[in-house]
Parts: C-alpha cells; sequence; structure tokens
C-alpha cells in the first residue's frame, strides 16, 4: 500500500485538520437560522379580546419594545407572555391568544410582548438573541405592568427560547412571583443540535460540532446557561410543562431543572406523535404545543397553578 506513506499521511492530517477548522469556525457563521422579524397577526376576531397596543423600554437603554395589553377590571393579577425564537405576540404556534382569553375569563389582565428583533419591537444590537439580554425585555413589561398596577402581582409564562428566558427573568427580578416554562430551551447545544438535526437534516456528529462551535466559538446564542441561573430560582414559583417528544428542546433540560428544584411542578406531556397538529408542523412536530394539545388540562393546571402563587384576591 504505496499510497500510505509518511507525506500522504501528513497530508491528510493537514486535510482534517482544515476541514475541521472549516467545520467551526466558518460553517458556523453559514447557518441559516429561523427568521425572527415577522409581521403580527391580528387576535383571532372571534375570541373578542379588548386590547391596547402598547409601547415601553428595555430595561437595556435604547431598546423599545411593543406589546399588546388585555385589562380586566376586576384584575387580581396580571400575567406576561413571551413567545419564543421567531415568534411574535400572537404566540400562534403556542396558541397564546387562546390561553389568553381563558387567563382573563379565570380573573387575570394579560400582557404578550415581542421581544426585540421580533414583531414591531426595535432591533437587537449586533443581531445576537441572548436569553440573558432578552430577560432585560421581560423585566422592561414587568416595568410597565407596575407602573400602572403597582398593588398587583406578576407571573409570566415563556415558551422554547422565551421560557428559558423568563426562568432567568425569575432569578433576577423578584417581582416576577411564578415563572411558567413551556418546553424551555434549558439545554442551548442540545436545542441548537436538534436543530440542525431535525429540521435541517444534517449528521448529528456534524450537528454536535457546529452547535458547540456557535456558542462557545461564536457566542451566538450568549453565554448565560439557563439551567445553572435556573438553579437559583426558588422552585415553588416554577413550573415546567414539555412534551416528550419535543424535536427541538429535549424534555431533558425540564427534567434536569426539576431534579435540582424539587419544589417546583413539572408536568411531561405525551407525545401525540399521531395528532394532526403534531403532523402538520413536519420536522417542528409537538415543539411547544402541550397547550393545543391538551387544553383542557393545560388551561386549568397553568391557572390552578398561579391561583397559588399569585395572592392578590378579593
Amino acid at each position: 500500500m504505496r499510497f500510505l506513506t509518511t507525506k500522504n499521511v501528513f497530508l491528510a492530517a493537514i486535510l482534517i485538520t482544515v476541514l475541521y477548522l472549516a467545520l467551526i469556525l466558518i460553517a458556523p457563521l453559514l447557518v441559516p437560522l429561523p427568521d425572527t422579524r415577522k409581521s403580527v397577526a391580528p387576535i383571532p376576531a372571534g375570541l373578542e379580546i379588548d386590547n391596547q397596543r402598547v409601547t415601553f423600554p428595555s430595561t437595556q437603554s435604547g431598546i423599545n419594545l411593543v406589546a399588546w395589553w388585555m385589562p380586566n377590571e376586576s384584575a387580581k393579577a396580571v400575567i406576561v407572555l413571551v413567545h419564543g425564537h421567531g415568534g411574535q405576540r400572537t404566540m400562534e404556534v403556542f396558541g397564546g391568544m387562546q390561553l389568553a382569553k381563558q387567563l382573563l375569563n379565570a380573573g387575570y389582565a394579560v400582557m404578550s410582548v415581542d421581544l426585540r428583533a421580533h414583531g414591531e419591537s426595535d432591533d437587537a444590537p449586533g443581531g445576537k438573541l441572548a436569553p440573558e439580554d432578552l430577560v432585560l425585555d421581560v423585566m422592561g413589561a414587568v416595568d410597565w405592568v407596575k407602573s400602572k398596577h403597582p398593588d398587583l402581582s406578576v407571573g409570566v409564562i415563556g415558551a422554547s427560547l422565551g421560557g428559558a428566558t423568563v426562568v432567568m427573568a425569575g432569578v433576577q427580578d423578584k417581582r416576577i412571583e411564578a415563572v411558567l416554562a413551556v418546553a424551555p430551551a434549558l439545554e442551548p447545544a442540545e436545542s441548537i443540535k436538534s436543530y440542525l438535526v431535525n429540521v435541517m437534516s444534517m449528521p448529528e456528529f456534524v450537528a454536535r460540532h457546529l452547535s458547540w462551535s456557535m456558542l462557545t466559538v461564536h457566542g451566538q446564542l450568549g453565554g448565560a446557561d439557563p439551567l445553572e441561573i435556573g438553579a437559583q430560582l426558588d422552585g415553588s414559583r416554577l413550573f415546567l410543562i414539555h412534551n416528550e417528544a419535543d424535536p427541538i428542546n429535549p424534555v431533558s433540560g425540564s427534567r434536569r431543572l426539576k431534579e435540582i428544584l424539587p419544589q417546583a411542578q413539572i408536568w411531561i406531556t405525551p407525545p401525540a406523535l399521531d395528532n394532526p397538529i403534531v403532523l402538520e408542523r413536519g420536522p417542528w412536530g409537538s415543539h411547544v404545543r402541550s397547550y393545543l394539545l391538551h387544553p383542557k388540562q393545560f388551561a386549568e393546571k397553568t391557572i390552578g397553578f398561579f391561583d397559588g402563587r399569585l395572592a392578590n384576591f378579593d
């Protein structure tokens, strides 16, 4: 086997090294992530939700946010809804406005916010959407609520990237008394890898290295560890809901946080892989769809959690 000379082995090693460096240094910059700047869908007319378009600053200077404020004259508390990456304040994929209607009927006022670089809110500086920065947007929403209704308690519901964001916001902002995280992106490396495998059909080996590079080398989703930060949360303030078969944010993240915070509540919803709602979405499958798949149970558990945590009742 004359081709296995020292020179050829050396050249092969150089080629492999160059290809690997290209994989971790260049390829991550070419990965097309989901578009975040989408138009805001209207609230379905049939829901008959009274709403006001409001604007307010993030707690990060220079960023203005847009939200819907859904008042309730007899509100016992306020729930802030936080969408995921590529979403907007209607939260259509999650079923946000349907849930908002149920929360209103249960005696809550509701706000649904466009995070930076989403919907009608301002762009993100540098184009990066790090959860630790999105926390500042959630805190801006809480500032607005408290400026209008200082006596009302505040709870938050976040989905996917928004789920990881509200977990971290609950640690940083003690005014948030109840945190519901739905399919939270608590393990960013696993989430990116799952996206690359399940949506972009990459081999798992390539996806794992790209994911590591996107986070570690390029810092494309910030430097915070949502699990490490979430471990500082009072577990009694936290409710985790996650579908067993979530193809984007693995359920392992929610299970790990529950182990760290034994006082937290958790509901792992069944896969429902043959459900039309799951089938029509293809690779996105059951991601953040626990409410649409189990609307009655979801609403009952959610409202029960907030009723137990937010104490402003007459």
